[in-house]
């Protein structure tokens, strides 16, 4: 596949993704609470700080979404293989990704998320320490894997989009804390 496929590819799953959390968190009244951020998160990157609300690759289109965005980066990939395996090798692009993420997120001072699917596979959520906090501890949420070492922890997006919106955003608010 080449680049401008991949890149289509790409840019069809963050809508996918933006579309699956507004229907979501909106209990299927809404498609459009979240969309795909302006050049998909490179406004947040050039000026950190002014452009926060743009950082990674979904952003809300309004106050319905922003508790999600405004705690949260979520970047989204979608790859033919990301190797899974390997990171038990510290080797893989989920990782490298991840990295990525989490660096943005400190920058624009909101946890990681990433939204990812091998191709062939059922999509993944991954967060850090205080997204485990609320995923699994404060929500129920089983947990599919965690690499410790580099702060992953794996959870099934299927899983996500089935646990209740209102409880999900009750304990948004204390995730930091």
């Amino acid at each position: 596949m080449g680049v401008v496929a991949n890149r289509n590819k790409g840019l069809a799953y963050e809508r996918e993704i933006a579309k699956s959390l507004s229907l979501w968190l909106s209990r299927g009244e809404a498609k459009d609470w979240f969309c795909r951020s302006q050049a998909s998160g490179a406004m947040a990157t050039r000026e950190p700080g002014e452009w926060n609300s743009q950082a990674g690759d979904i952003a809300a289109t309004g106050i319905q979404g922003a508790p999600l965005t405004e705690t949260f980066l979520i970047e989204c990939k979608r790859w033919k293989v990301f190797g899974l395996g390997s990171l038990i090798y510290r080797k893989s692009n989920l990782m490298s990704v991840w990295y990525t993420a989490v660096k943005q997120s400190v920058q624009a001072t909101k946890l990681p998320m990433l939204i990812a699917r091998e191709d062939k596979r059922k999509t993944i959520v991954v967060v850090d320490e205080y997204g485990f906090a609320l995923l699994k501890t404060r929500c129920g949420l089983a947990c599919l894997a965690h690499f410790p070492y580099q702060n992953m922890h794996f959870f099934s997006f299927e899983d996500l989009m089935q646990l209740d919106p209102s409880v999900f955003l009750a304990h948004l608010g204390k995730v930091k804390q």
